[in-house]
């Protein structure tokens, strides 16, 4: 694993930095990004489970600004404030140590293992994932998130899509399975371009939109859509002008940081009670490496 003052060496000696990698370099500059950042303190985000909803449609690493040009749902569009640049950052803020029993999560993220069991009413996940090919594709989170309505229709609902999050699930982008490669969590472009990869990222959103669409239709209540941090697409993160993908914990840029907050137009309400929790609610270290390995975290 890289340290820090691996990077100081590569600025003195730029031939040291040829031969240890470019990737290792970036790594180390990197790091010492995440510490300033954390250094100034996290960020003041808005907390989901005090929020007024039914339904909330959280999507993964999904921008503010992408988020308001894709947008087609009538309702009120607001910004707000992510708690961190990863989902574990905001898995640990908005749920960790609190009962939710009043709530059932169907969840495409694999870092809500992070949680005590029993958290919920109930944690869907497995109906969420395409266990052969290791994603948590949009319609089956869809076709799950339907199904806990009509079990739970007196809880709130949490439906976590994977969307936008790479990898890109639009047949039109498999290129970026092949000709990317991943590393310790980080998206790195080899074949593509910052465009393509911009480019992939907006058909990303825009194909979990259409699925969030079907799911509306579906459900009752009050809804609202929200995402768990944003993400980076090439652009530079200060104070060492890294050209960043992907998104990362403990950096704190406005990319990362800037998530839409949309509350839909609905004029009936579920009537919501806590009941005690269910049972099974915890996802095996064997699962959760394979979800996490299959998004490039591991």
């Amino acid at each position: 694993m890289t340290d820090i003052p691996t990077f100081f060496k590569a600025v003195k000696n730029p031939m040291r930095a040829v031969r240890y990698g470019r990737f290792e370099v970036e790594v180390a500059a990197r790091r010492i990004n995440q510490y300033i950042h954390q250094r100034r303190g996290k960020p003041n985000s808005f907390d989901l489970m005090e929020r007024d909803w039914d339904t909330a449609i959280i999507l993964d690493a999904c921008r503010f600004d992408y988020f308001k040009q894709e947008n087609t749902f009538d309702g009120e569009l607001t910004q707000e404030t992510a708690p961190g640049g990863a989902s574990q950052e905001f898995i640990r803020e908005m749920f960790l140590g609190r009962e939710l029993h009043d709530t059932v999560c169907v969840s495409g993220n694999p870092f809500v293992s992070l949680l005590e069991p029993e958290t919920f009413h109930d944690l869907i996940v497995d109906e969420a994932w395409d266990i052969g090919n290791r994603q948590a594709a949009p319609d089956q989170v869809t076709e799950a998130a339907v199904r806990a309505h009509n079990k739970y229709p007196n809880k709130r609902i949490i439906v976590h899509y994977m969307q936008p999050h790479f990898p890109i699930h639009h047949p039109d982008y498999e290129f970026v399975n092949d000709g990317t490669r991943w590393r310790h969590g980080q998206f790195w472009p080899v074949s593509v371009s910052k465009g393509d990869v911009r480019d992939g990222y907006r058909a990303n959103l825009r194909y979990v939109l259409s699925y969030v669409e079907d799911l509306v239709d579906e459900i009752n209540g009050k809804t609202i859509v929200t995402a768990d941090h944003g993400e980076l697409l090439g652009e530079r993160v200060r104070p060492i002008p890294l050209r960043t993908y992907n998104h990362h914990e403990g950096i704190y840029v406005s990319e990362l940081l800037d998530v839409p907050w949309l509350e839909l137009d609905s004029s009936d309400r579920r009537t919501i009670r806590s009941d005690p929790p269910k049972s099974g609610q915890e996802i095996s270290e064997e699962d959760r490496n394979k979800r996490l390995e299959a998004l490039g975290y591991i």
